[in-house]
Protein backbone atom coordinates (compact mmCIF):
# COMPACT_ATOMS: atom_id res chain seq x y z
CA UNK A 1 0.00 0.00 0.00
CA UNK A 2 1.24 3.46 -0.51
CA UNK A 3 0.59 4.75 2.92
CA UNK A 4 2.53 2.36 4.25
CA UNK A 5 5.01 2.72 1.77
CA UNK A 6 5.00 6.70 2.46
CA UNK A 7 5.28 5.68 6.35
CA UNK A 8 8.77 3.69 5.90
CA UNK A 9 10.24 6.48 3.79
CA UNK A 10 8.72 9.18 5.47
CA UNK A 11 11.94 9.15 8.50
CA UNK A 12 14.88 9.29 5.32
CA UNK A 13 13.23 12.13 3.93
CA UNK A 14 12.72 14.46 7.10
CA UNK A 15 16.26 13.41 8.11
CA UNK A 16 18.23 16.30 6.54
CA UNK A 17 15.95 18.80 7.87
CA UNK A 18 15.47 17.62 11.34
CA UNK A 19 19.07 19.40 12.89
CA UNK A 20 18.09 22.88 10.78
CA UNK A 21 14.83 22.48 12.28
CA UNK A 22 16.27 22.00 15.82
CA UNK A 23 18.65 24.57 15.61
CA UNK A 24 15.56 27.62 14.52
CA UNK A 25 13.46 25.88 17.46
CA UNK A 26 16.65 26.91 19.48
CA UNK A 27 17.30 30.04 18.48
CA UNK A 28 13.05 31.10 18.71
CA UNK A 29 13.39 30.12 21.97
CA UNK A 30 16.59 32.49 22.70
CA UNK A 31 15.11 35.04 21.16
CA UNK A 32 11.60 34.79 22.48
CA UNK A 33 12.96 35.14 26.43
CA UNK A 34 15.13 37.80 25.07
CA UNK A 35 12.17 39.74 23.74
CA UNK A 36 10.02 39.41 27.07
CA UNK A 37 12.99 40.30 28.93
CA UNK A 38 13.75 43.46 27.31
CA UNK A 39 10.10 44.11 27.29
CA UNK A 40 9.88 43.62 30.91
CA UNK A 41 12.37 46.12 31.61
CA UNK A 42 10.79 48.35 29.25
CA UNK A 43 7.72 48.19 31.37
CA UNK A 44 9.54 48.39 34.25
CA UNK A 45 10.63 51.46 33.49
CA UNK A 46 7.56 53.12 32.12
CA UNK A 47 5.61 52.09 35.24
CA UNK A 48 7.98 53.94 37.33
CA UNK A 49 8.15 56.90 35.73
CA UNK A 50 4.58 57.08 35.23
CA UNK A 51 4.52 56.15 39.19
CA UNK A 52 6.98 59.47 39.80
CA UNK A 53 4.38 61.15 37.79
CA UNK A 54 1.53 60.40 39.55
CA UNK A 55 -0.04 63.08 41.84
CA UNK A 56 -0.29 60.54 45.10
CA UNK A 57 3.19 60.60 44.43
CA UNK A 58 4.11 63.72 44.68
CA UNK A 59 2.15 64.40 47.70
CA UNK A 60 3.66 61.63 49.10
CA UNK A 61 6.97 63.84 49.08
CA UNK A 62 5.22 66.54 50.88
CA UNK A 63 3.51 69.05 48.35
CA UNK A 64 0.01 69.44 48.74
CA UNK A 65 -3.19 70.60 46.83
CA UNK A 66 -5.44 73.45 47.64
CA UNK A 67 -9.03 73.51 46.42
CA UNK A 68 -11.33 76.02 46.47
CA UNK A 69 -14.47 75.16 49.64
CA UNK A 70 -16.49 73.29 47.18
CA UNK A 71 -13.07 71.12 45.97
CA UNK A 72 -13.75 71.61 42.57
CA UNK A 73 -11.00 73.90 41.63
CA UNK A 74 -7.68 73.79 42.18
CA UNK A 75 -5.84 76.91 43.25
CA UNK A 76 -3.16 78.18 41.28
CA UNK A 77 -3.05 81.45 42.58
CA UNK A 78 -3.15 83.06 45.72
CA UNK A 79 -4.95 85.80 43.61
CA UNK A 80 -7.86 83.54 43.75
CA UNK A 81 -8.89 83.68 47.05
CA UNK A 82 -8.91 86.75 49.89
CA UNK A 83 -8.67 86.65 53.50
CA UNK A 84 -11.75 84.72 55.23
CA UNK A 85 -11.96 82.34 52.17
CA UNK A 86 -12.31 78.51 53.25
CA UNK A 87 -10.25 75.81 51.10
CA UNK A 88 -9.77 72.57 50.80
CA UNK A 89 -6.27 71.25 51.00
CA UNK A 90 -5.50 67.69 50.43
CA UNK A 91 -2.59 66.23 51.38
CA UNK A 92 -0.86 62.28 51.00
CA UNK A 93 -3.16 61.45 53.98
CA UNK A 94 -6.34 63.34 54.69
CA UNK A 95 -7.19 66.63 54.22
CA UNK A 96 -7.86 69.76 55.42
CA UNK A 97 -10.51 72.73 55.55
CA UNK A 98 -9.01 75.39 56.32
CA UNK A 99 -10.07 79.34 56.30
CA UNK A 100 -7.35 82.12 54.59
CA UNK A 101 -6.26 84.31 56.75
CA UNK A 102 -3.70 86.24 55.23
CA UNK A 103 -3.09 86.32 51.17
CA UNK A 104 0.49 87.39 49.74
CA UNK A 105 0.22 87.30 46.05
CA UNK A 106 4.09 87.95 45.75
CA UNK A 107 5.40 85.04 48.10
Amino acid sequence: RDADALLRVAPRLTQPYRASMTSVAGRLRLQGSAFLERSERVWTLQAARLEDLSPLAVLARGFAVCYDESGERVLRSAAGVVSGDHVRVRLAEGALGCMVERVDPEA
